[in-house]
C-alpha cells in the first residue's frame, strides 16, 4: 500500500468537521450522564471531569440509558430511540478518529482503509451520504440537549426526586475520588459526603460502578 505524500482539503474538511460534532456530542453525554447522578451541582463537575476523557461514546451511552431507564423511566421511554440510533454512530467515530482516509476526488468518496485477515479493503461513503449522516447527528445532539433540560428542571424541582433516585436498596453509585483521600460511598442512603481534603485541588480519578437490579454495570471501565 502506498504511503501518502500529502492530505486533501476534502479529509481534512470530512475527519475535521466530523470529530468535531462527535467532541460535543460526547461532552454532553458526559454532563447529561452525570446530571443523572448527582443533579446540576458543583459535585457534577467532578464526574465530568472523569467521564468525559475516560469513558467513549457507547459505554457513555450505555450507562445514560441504563441509569435513565432505571430512575427517570419516563425520560427513557422518550428518549431510548434517540440514544439507539446514537449509538449506530459509535463506529463511524471510531473510523473518523483512528482509521486511514483515501479520497475519490472524481467520484466525489470517501473510503476508510481497513485491515481484514492482512488485506486492505476500503469502506467508503459519498459526499451525499456523509452530509446526510452529519445532519442526523445534529439532530440527534439537539435531542440529547433537550434531555439535558429535562433532568436539569427535575433536580431543581428537589426533594422527591432526590429521595426517590438516592433510597432504592437496589441502585448503588460508588465514587472513589483518588486525589487528597477524598472518599464517598453511597448505597442506598441519603448522599452524604465526607472528606478530608481541601478545598483546593482537583480529583485525578473517580470510578463508578452501578448496580442495577444485582447485576454490576462496569464492564466499560
Amino acid at each position: 500500500m502506498t504511503q501518502k505524500t500529502e492530505v486533501s482539503k476534502e479529509e481534512i474538511h470530512f475527519r475535521g468537521m466530523f470529530m468535531s460534532l462527535f467532541i460535543d456530542i460526547e461532552f454532553l453525554l458526559g454532563d447529561t450522564l452525570s446530571t443523572t447522578l448527582v443533579g446540576d451541582n458543583e459535585l457534577k463537575l467532578n464526574l465530568i471531569e472523569f467521564v468525559n476523557p475516560k469513558l467513549m461514546l457507547e459505554p457513555k451511552i450505555t450507562l445514560l440509558n441504563n441509569v435513565l431507564k432505571k430512575k427517570f423511566k419516563s425520560l427513557h421511554t422518550e428518549y431510548k430511540d434517540d440514544l439507539e440510533k446514537l449509538r449506530k454512530y459509535n463506529e463511524l467515530r471510531n473510523s473518523f478518529a483512528h482509521k486511514r482516509i483515501e479520497m475519490d476526488l472524481k467520484n466525489e468518496r470517501l473510503f476508510f482503509i481497513v485491515l481484514v485477515d492482512g488485506v486492505f479493503n476500503k469502506n467508503g461513503f459519498t459526499y451525499s451520504e456523509l452530509e446526510t449522516k452529519f445532519n442526523e447527528l445534529k439532530d440527534l445532539m439537539k435531542k440529547l440537549n433537550e434531555l439535558h433540560n429535562k433532568l436539569i428542571a427535575l433536580w431543581q424541582d428537589n426533594s422527591l426526586l432526590y429521595i426517590d433516585f438516592w433510597s432504592a436498596s437496589d441502585f448503588e453509585v460508588l465514587l472513589v475520588i483518588k486525589q487528597n483521600e477524598l472518599t464517598t460511598t453511597q448505597q442506598g442512603n441519603p448522599l452524604l459526603w465526607q472528606t478530608s481534603a481541601p478545598d483546593s485541588g482537583t480529583p485525578l480519578d473517580i470510578l463508578i460502578s452501578l448496580y442495577i437490579d444485582g447485576e454490576k454495570e462496569n464492564n466499560w471501565l
